[in-house]
Parts: structure tokens; sequence; C-alpha cells
């Protein structure tokens, strides 16, 4: 009776620490998820940021190509003729629900179009003339 007993509490005792645990583990996850497709976005807006303004110093007829990894979370990135240009990302609790939009200006105006599908982008960063940069994503890499 007694090792029937000890068996029990022991099940029991296990299944509680498994309900304290799986949970914080997957919170944990969650979280370092979000974390990293963070940094991504930090380092896609400095990439572009960096080169837009690098190539506009450098004048007309300038160009330069950069790769970038855009995140599954990204919603759009969007260049509207302005010196700066935004980047909308989704909620990682709601899919298709932008959570917030970032904005990160530059020195010149930024005109072009960057496909915002999850992967590897080469982008095509051009100054074409004394006021405007041109961004293309130049091919999706697979």
């Amino acid at each position: 009776m007694g090792k029937a007993q000890a068996s029990t509490e022991y099940i029991f005792l296990l299944g509680v620490i498994l309900v304290i645990l799986i949970p914080s583990v997957f919170y944990s996850l969650s979280k370092a998820s979000q974390e990293i497709k963070a940094s991504q976005l930090e380092e896609i807006a400095g990439r572009i940021k960096q080169s837009a303004n690098f190539v506009y110093t450098l004048g007309p007829g300038s160009q330069e190509i950069i790769f970038v990894n855009v995140p599954s979370n990204i919603q759009s990135i969007a260049l509207q003729n302005k010196k700066e240009f935004v980047i909308k990302m989704l909620s990682p609790l709601q899919s298709g629900v932008a959570a917030s939009d970032i904005g990160i200006s530059t020195l010149p105006y930024l005109i072009g179009n960057i496909v915002n599908t999850r992967g590897n982008h080469k982008l095509l960063v051009s100054s074409f003339n004394s006021t405007h940069v041109n961004i293309t994503d130049f091919e999706l890499i697979r």
C-alpha cells in the first residue's frame, strides 16, 4: 500500500511541475522569438538608412547593393517620397493586425519598392539625382 501511495505522489508531483514548467517555457520561447524579430527589424532599418545616406552623400549615379533578411512580422516597408521610410509590424498576438509603425528618417527623399515577403532580399540602393534615392528589391533570393 505504501509503494502505491509513493508512486501516486511522485506522479502527482511530476504533473504539478509540468503544469508550471510548460507555460513558462512556452512564454520564454515566444518572448525570445519576438526579441529576435525586433533585432532583425533594427538591423533592416539601420542598413537601409545607412545605405541611403551613403549613396546620397556620394551623389547622382552612385549605387549600392545590400542584403537584408525580412522577418515574418513585417507587414510593409513604405518608401513614400519623403525623407523617411515607415516599417509596419504585425502584432505578435493577432496576425494581420498592425502593432506599430516605425518611422526612420534619412537625408534624401526615398522612393522605390521593397517586397515584404519573409526571407532574404537583395536591395539596389541608387541615387539618381541630387535629392532622391531609389531603393528597389533587386531580386528575391531563394
